[in-house]
């Protein structure tokens, strides 16, 4: 039933397989982006692989909570990994009886990581009038983690299975880079007796796309999918000006 449910929306069986596996498993959206992004969005192993696979998932969705800081799906790809050595050099990998922790401290990069465009993040703040400045910040995206947090912040299309392994796959060929800006008010928090009590919290105010190639913004949106304020595209020119890259042939996400 979880397959058939996932194949209206996904147009890749494999991703379909996956989603309906980690779906069946008790697993969260999330950790079916992850499956979907990792080495197991790509092919089908062989039986005894599959097999693998299956325990892996079951071992990673019982585990949720402890991999809530972690990239799961470069985790996936680090245990997959070493079922195969395993496979290789006749010593079979199994996770029975490890923890969380021990497969963390074995693993040298739980987070997929994705080449830098060579573009500059900036830093500068803002005088909005009446003496308040606000710091915004233009950050590019480089991990797989920092798009699903994205997701999370801004409520967008990053949320969902599709927008997730569509752009993931985009930032990995590096075809496109990706990047959000925040803004922060400053002087903004609360002291009493020297003890801060309150801190401002960043607002993520725009994402956009920058296609490497042409060095232009393709799309952009604000949180909720959203047309972004002045505010949010004043700083997306500021930034794009700076680096080259033509900024006014964005359309909406």
């Amino acid at each position: 039933v979880e397959f058939v449910n996932t194949t209206n929306d996904i147009t890749n069986p494999t991703h379909a397989l996956r989603i309906a596996q980690v779906a069946s498993l008790g697993g969260s959206e999330k950790m079916a982006i992850a499956a979907c992004v990792s080495i197991l969005g790509t092919s089908l192993g062989d039986m005894e692989e599959e097999r693998f696979t299956q325990a892996m998932l079951l071992w990673m969705c019982t585990r949720e909570e402890e991999l809530d800081n972690v990239n799961t799906g470069a985790v996936m790809n680090h245990l997959l990994a070493s079922f195969r050595t395993g496979q290789q050099n006749g010593e079979p990998f199994s996770l029975k009886g490890k923890t969380v922790n021990s497969v963390l401290k074995t693993a040298r990069d739980v987070q997929e990581s994705f080449a830098p465009s060579g573009l500059k993040n900036m830093k500068w703040d803002e005088d909005l009038g009446d003496g308040k400045l606000i710091e915004i910040e233009v950050k590019e995206v480089l991990t797989t983690l920092d798009l699903v947090n994205i997701g999370d912040q801004m409520q967008n299309c990053l949320q969902t299975l599709r927008g997730m392994y569509k752009y993931a796959a985009r930032a990995r060929t590096r075809s496109s880079s990706f990047w959000y800006t925040t803004s922060l008010e400053k002087d903004s928090g609360m002291e009493i007796m020297g003890k801060e009590l309150f801190k401002p919290k960043k607002k993520y105010i725009i994402v956009f796309e920058v296609w490497s190639e042409s060095k232009i913004v393709h799309q952009a949106e604000g949180p909720g999918s959203t047309y972004p304020t002045n505010l949010a595209l004043k700083s997306m020119q500021k930034w794009a000006e700076s680096q080259d890259v033509a900024w006014d042939t964005w359309e909406m996400w």
